[in-house]
């Protein structure tokens, strides 16, 4: 029995499929390495589907009693603001996959700013819902 080294079989298999080799070798990522990055992903959307509706759902309501140059105080109907979820959990999320791999600067940044926006934004939110509620 013949033994063959790894390399020749590979390229042998590599053929077969019809794939040319135009350089060296490469080992696949692991399938893991996927589920490791629609993980990591999924922590990020997760985020933004939970919040930013209820965000822009907010300003819409705010804006259809206001005027584009903000309360006049003789409004006659005022609906408030809406409040978004706790920010507390997404926070959480965000921070456990940032230096997870698959490791993305730019993703990794833009998450982060979303979560300190978010975070920024939900006690404002509050108090003017409060406010507002008071009449």
């Amino acid at each position: 029995m013949t033994h063959r080294h790894p390399l020749t079989i590979t390229l042998g298999v590599l053929a077969v499929l019809g794939v040319s080799h135009a350089g060296p070798v490469v080992a696949q990522s692991p399938p893991t390495s996927d589920k490791m990055a629609a993980d990591k992903l999924n922590a990020y959307v997760g985020c933004i589907n939970r919040l930013s509706g209820r965000a822009y759902e907010s300003r819409s309501r705010y804006l259809s009693w206001v005027s584009k140059t903000g309360p006049t105080g003789k409004e006659r109907i005022i609906y408030g603001t809406y409040t978004i979820y706790d920010t507390a959990d997404c926070k959480k999320k965000v921070e456990s996959v940032a230096t997870a791999d698959p490791r993305d600067t730019d993703l990794e940044a833009a998450g982060n700013a979303y979560v300190s926006a978010a975070s920024a934004l939900e006690p404002l939110l509050k108090d003017a819902d409060d406010y507002y509620t008071q009449q």
